[in-house]
């Protein structure tokens, strides 16, 4: 039997001595020691392909360590996703997407209709930047509309309209019954130009004691939740007198199905990101994060293009999934990443907040309070690793 300890070599040099290979050799012989000296070849194979794997293996999955921490991996990107906490908060944004989708669909079903009895004309501001010290709203006559059509005729022949009047300021117009409008128009008045409203809203009640804001001089896009919303911007009041202005209050069109796509898209990326960090297929996840944010960042690049009205807050939401999928691809420095991030998007809200430009700040201040949370934990264990190599030099004989 050959030393199979031995550098192969040896073995087949001592195979080779052995006349194996002679007419009077043992042909059983020469086929055992062949048969060993191939064993000790795939037994070597096997060893180093087993190393192979096991670096390989370790190479790919060393973010999933226990003691590899977020916050100093090299993948941080990757470290995250195979953590059940941030699973679970992706799940959770996902879900608050999710809910702003459906909201946004079902609006869009059903024609978006409101129905009340009562609605309420209120001047905010008029050309002169200044509201009548009489408190009159200044405009001929107010009503709503239901597909552009004129709601006083809820049906053929049958006049709804009980009455307008004026009340603290405010045209108030009351049907007989409940009408189902998704629209106003107002009419100017023959006074002076520079009483003419430029920024108004338009609310709805059926008792003359609650009223719901249900439309405005101007729609805003909300960056956050990717929806459009009543906003009371300025509105180009013809100077011309006696002239109708109509609007219409639902979501502007194709903006909306844009937003129904981004929607779609962005619930999807965070789930499949979550379940692949389940599935420990950590950068499928990743790069489905990377795809949802690139395919978004277009996408709000469209609407941007779309709407002129609204294009600097949607170039801001481009940019937010710019640097959303920046982050993601790079994936070192990610919680500073986004720490910078949420504090520019901070900053802007500050600034840019006002009567005139409304931004919703709640989930800015979140992600910043999270920052700050994760920021501390990291302090913690920066510091308890410095203490125990303190202990550790103290303790060490001299």
């Amino acid at each position: 039997m050959i030393d199979l300890d031995l550098d192969p070599r040896v073995g087949l040099q001592q195979t080779m001595d052995s006349g194996c290979f002679s007419v009077e050799h043992d042909t059983s012989k020469c086929s055992r020691d062949c048969e060993d000296i191939l064993d000790w070849y795939k037994r070597l194979v096997d060893q180093e392909c087993t190393l192979d794997s096991r670096l390989l293996g370790f190479r790919e999955g060393f973010h999933r360590v226990p003691d590899t921490s977020v916050f100093f991996c090299s993948r941080s990107g990757l470290a995250a996703l195979s953590r059940r906490l941030f699973q679970f908060i992706l799940i959770i944004f996902a879900a608050m997407t999710g809910h702003n989708l459906l909201n946004l669909v079902k609006r869009m079903s059903n024609g978006e209709l409101q129905t009340y009895r009562h609605y309420n004309f209120t001047v905010i501001e008029c050309r002169s930047r200044a509201l009548d010290p009489e408190f009159l709203p200044h405009i001929s006559s107010f009503g709503m509309l239901r597909d552009g059509k004129d709601r006083r005729f809820a049906s053929v022949k049958k006049e709804v309209v009980s009455e307008m009047y004026v009340r603290n300021g405010s045209m108030i117009v009351s049907y007989l019954e409940a009408v189902d409008t998704n629209g106003f128009y107002f009419v100017t008045s023959t006074s002076d130009p520079e009483w003419d409203p430029v920024r108004f809203m338009v609310y709805g009640s059926n008792d003359l004691v609650s009223w719901k804001h249900i439309g405005s001089s101007s729609w805003h896009f909300n960056i956050f939740d990717f929806s459009f919303t009543l906003h009371n911007g300025h509105f180009d009041t013809a100077m011309e007198r006696s002239r109708v202005h109509t609007f219409d209050m639902r979501t502007p069109q194709p903006e909306a199905f844009l937003l129904v796509t981004i929607c779609v898209i962005k619930t999807l990326g965070l789930c499949m990101a979550a379940l692949f960090g389940m599935m420990n297929k950590e950068i499928i996840g990743k790069y489905a994060l990377v795809c949802a944010f690139g395919i978004n960042t277009v996408l709000n690049l469209a609407c941007a293009y779309l709407d002129q009205e609204n294009r600097i807050m949607l170039v801001m939401s481009t940019l937010f999934c710019a640097a959303h999928m920046i982050i993601w691809t790079a994936e070192r420095r990610l919680i500073e990443s986004y720490g910078i991030l949420f504090g520019l998007g901070a900053a802007y809200g500050l600034v840019t907040g006002g009567p005139n430009q409304s931004v919703d700040m709640e989930q800015i201040f979140i992600g910043l309070i999270l920052i700050i949370v994760i920021y501390a934990n990291r302090y913690r264990i920066i510091s308890g690793s410095r203490r125990l190599v303190h202990n550790d030099r103290i303790a060490a004989p001299e």
